[in-house]
């Protein structure tokens, strides 16, 4: 099967490899996923996406969502965009998995959104996922958020901010407090109770 399923979690990883034998999977549809893999194209694979997304192979579907995840454009993030709201958390996590593969500050946002889905699954996930990612790399994404001072972007440093909620991150927490409305400042307080460490208890000794 596709190599990109062999970056994906375990349990994914099996759920997709299983599209091999899945009966419902038409053997000339999973051809031209491999295919695809070995030369890829933008076109070919969002026309793919778009066939899927309306019939219920969900294997396809998720496999198709981790070629769309290896290109860096609007068109493939718009159709992971719809697979990241399935109403399938397995869809879920792959549509994670698919960010994350990419690199790309999308992908790092839908990683760091995925922190508050409503499945246990996708959350832990997502935790999992965003660990991945270079710290300096998510400093620098919460910094240009908070340094743009609009309310969305303030809004998603601060929920991003909170769901981490790591002690790398307090400089950066502490500048949000002084910039968000109350709504905000609370959710970064939740964030901040659930980090517990030496570098934690220093800080909060030093707030007024």
């Amino acid at each position: 099967m596709i190599q990109l399923v062999n970056k994906t979690a375990p349990y994914i990883n099996l759920w997709l490899n299983a599209a091999e034998r899945d009966p419902s999977a038409d053997p000339a549809f999973i051809q031209m996923l491999q295919d695809l893999e070995r030369t890829p194209d933008l076109t070919r694979t969002l026309l793919l996406a778009k066939e899927f997304l309306a019939n219920s192979n969900l294997r396809l579907l998720g496999l198709t969502a981790l070629l769309l995840g290896t290109f860096d454009d609007a068109k493939a993030q718009g159709v992971l965009d719809v697979v990241l709201k399935h109403a399938e958390p397995k869809i879920r996590v792959v549509g994670l998995e698919a960010a994350q593969l990419g690199g790309t500050t999308w992908g790092l946002k839908r990683c760091l959104s995925g922190l508050a889905d409503k499945d246990q699954m996708v959350r832990v996930r997502a935790q999992e996922l965003c660990k991945l990612w270079d710290k300096e790399r998510i400093r620098v994404l919460f910094d240009e958020l908070l340094q743009r001072g609009d309310t969305t972007s303030m809004t998603e440093a601060a929920e991003g901010l909170s769901r981490l909620a790591d002690v790398t991150f307090l400089p950066l927490i502490e500048r949000a407090m002084a910039q968000v409305d109350l709504t905000l400042k609370r959710k970064l307080v939740r964030g901040l109770i659930r980090i517990a460490s030496p570098e934690m208890l220093d800080w909060t000794k030093g707030l007024k």
